[in-house]
């Protein structure tokens, strides 16, 4: 498997789940705990900001605000 590390379908999933999670995406390996932390606070900056839309739908087309149960 030398050399097919990066076509491994689980990376794409764990991106997903962590975008899924906490709304940023993080596109470089290794995901790790500060990582994105780092993400989550310039997003929220830059929304303060006004500098990056919020956008209200996520990958399924429903509501990014958590959905109760």
């Amino acid at each position: 498997e030398a050399g097919e590390g990066p076509l491994h379908p689980s990376i794409p999933a764990i991106a997903n789940a962590i975008y899924d999670a906490v709304g940023v995406r993080i596109d470089t390996l290794p995901f790790t705990a500060p990582k994105v932390l780092a993400a989550i606070e310039d997003r929220l900056r830059l929304e303060r900001a006004g500098e990056l839309p919020v956008h209200k739908s996520d990958s399924r087309g429903g509501n990014s605000a958590r959905r109760s149960a």
